[in-house]
């Protein structure tokens, strides 16, 4: 994708008002500045303020704060998205490194514009037709879904087909599926992939329950798309799908590092199909929920039933219940290795000792591990023996290195007299250990004055987050330049005392440059 110039984000940069990017959240005036509830913890009392001088939003309990393109990126969209949408707001011509590219990328955009026009136009088109059929509006109410529902999510008929629109995080229509209604196969049919649909990216449902997500920190992820339907319906509004497609890692990194989903249930049907997607997202999940990023549950429908019939025959209530008392992925697992043992068969047996070794060869030594090795020892007289894997460093442990290390960047660059303090530091986390190469590199090979500049232009050649990354550390918002140059015996000491802080807590185990 091709970069978009510095010229055009510094233009955006000017425009852009984090009011404007906050449209939709019901803003309170006090004085000369805004408040709201803070999307980033439970807030039970506003706590998020915005001002529209400084163009800026900071929250006084988590001390998060975002300008209007890190509100936006908050939201699900990409650096380039955020870019984009408030130019387009303001009319700004986006322009790219080279003439070439910005043709390309016009060409490009003139593209996705018609076939944005084309979806919503055929999506209306649809739409009309769908309570004129009668076998849709029969499908419709055995399923349980109102006109309201129906008219919300954009169903509407074709052919001998029920349409369902397949939308972007910011709700516009990339495709569609179409679902057979005459028995006739393939009972799905989903819209082939082109500038708007890639399936591996899109996430059923999630513009619909995005600010859900956020704001419970859970998210559950179905099989079925109607299942979704269903259960916003009925309430559930942090429920979302994958639309018949393996759990991916774009779709992983929307929902926990876009939406910070920290519980993720995943709700698949009982049968065999859907037990062995379980199994392939857990393998998607597993770095994540070893290093305690999130919490992972996995709820196996009973068989025959899923969400939707479950919901429509015994009730929404019940469904929470089932979604609640979920478990966890490890007890799920053992559940799955060991429930059908026949203790009466040797060869049972040594399937399910081949399935329990299987588990511990991916926990170190835990609580979790403890739990399985004692499991195991009471239903098979002993658990078999098979070497921990090693420790996995935590959320916490990782986010604590990666903002000691981002800090010590940023100081370098932006007050040469801490250098000397900081040269021993062993950096882990990229981008900031690339940063230090380069930073080391650039010490031998320029004067000391131009290390800072010379790294800003050389940095423009890392990938798209990376450079943007980099760059932020070494142009941060007006409020925290002046923050650190005012106090910048104080911002050095600090960063220091936190680089020796962690080396006391946790050994260094990546590479030293």
């Amino acid at each position: 994708m091709p970069r978009i110039s510095q010229r055009t984000i510094d233009h955006v940069k000017e425009k852009a008002s984090i009011v404007d990017a906050m449209e939709g959240v019901e803003l309170t005036r006090m004085g000369r500045e805004y408040v709201t509830h803070c999307p980033w913890h439970e807030d039970r009392k506003p706590s998020l303020s915005i001002s529209p001088q400084k163009n800026f939003a900071y929250c006084h309990v988590c001390q998060h704060g975002v300008d209007a393109l890190g509100w936006l990126q908050d939201r699900g969209l990409t650096f380039q998205e955020a870019i984009e949408r408030i130019a387009s707001r303001h009319n700004i011509q986006i322009e790219h490194e080279n003439d070439e590219n910005s043709e390309r990328f016009k060409e490009e955009q003139k593209q996705r514009h018609l076939l944005y026009v084309k979806r919503e136009q055929q999506e209306k088109l649809f739409a009309d037709q769908l309570f004129a059929n009668r076998d849709a509006c029969v499908y419709l109410k055995e399923r349980g879904i109102s006109k309201a529902t129906a008219e919300a999510w954009g169903l509407g008929f074709t052919g001998d087909r029920l349409m369902v629109p397949l939308r972007d995080v910011q709700g516009r229509t990339v495709a569609f599926t179409g679902r057979a209604l005459a028995g006739q196969m393939p009972k799905y049919k989903n819209s082939p992939s082109d500038l708007l649909y890639d399936k591996s990216r899109l996430i059923f449902g999630l513009d619909h329950a995005a600010e859900s997500i956020r704001k419970s920190r859970e998210v559950v992820i179905t099989e079925g798309q109607f299942d979704v339907i269903k259960l916003h319906q009925e309430g559930l509004t942090n429920v979302v799908a994958c639309s018949g497609t393996a759990l991916s890692h774009d779709q992983i990194n929307s929902l926990v590092r876009r939406c910070g989903a920290k519980v993720v249930t995943l709700c698949f049907d009982g049968d065999a199909a859907g037990e062995k997607a379980a199994y392939k997202a857990l393998e998607k999940l597993r770095e994540m929920v070893l290093s305690e990023t999130i919490t992972l549950r996995i709820l196996s429908m009973p068989a025959g039933e899923d969400p939707d019939s479950v919901t429509q025959e015994k009730g929404v209530d019940v469904m929470k219940e089932m979604i609640a008392s979920a478990p966890n992925w490890v007890k799920w697992w053992l559940g799955r290795e060991l429930g059908k043992v026949n203790l009466e068969d040797i060869e049972s047996v040594q399937v399910a000792e081949r399935g329990v070794k299987r588990i511990l060869s991916v926990l170190p030594v835990g609580g979790q591990r403890a739990y399985v090795e004692r499991r195991a020892a009471e239903i098979l007289g002993q658990a078999p023996k098979v070497r921990p894997a090693a420790p996995v460093v935590t959320k916490q442990e990782r986010d604590a290195r990666k903002w000691v290390e981002r800090r010590a960047v940023r100081c370098y660059l932006l007050l040469p007299q801490s250098r000397d303090s900081l040269r021993g530091m062993t950096f882990e986390v990229p981008p900031y250990y690339l940063a230090w190469n380069l930073i080391l590199y650039l010490e031998a090979s320029v004067e000391p004055g131009l290390v800072s500049a010379v790294f800003g232009s050389a940095i423009r050649s890392l990938p798209e987050d990376e450079f943007h990354e980099l760059r932020s550390l070494l142009s941060p918002v007006p409020e925290v330049l002046s923050h650190i140059r005012n106090n910048a015996e104080r911002e050095i000491s600090d960063t220091v005392e936190s680089i020796e802080r962690l080396s006391r807590k946790t050994p260094t185990a990546g590479a030293t440059p």
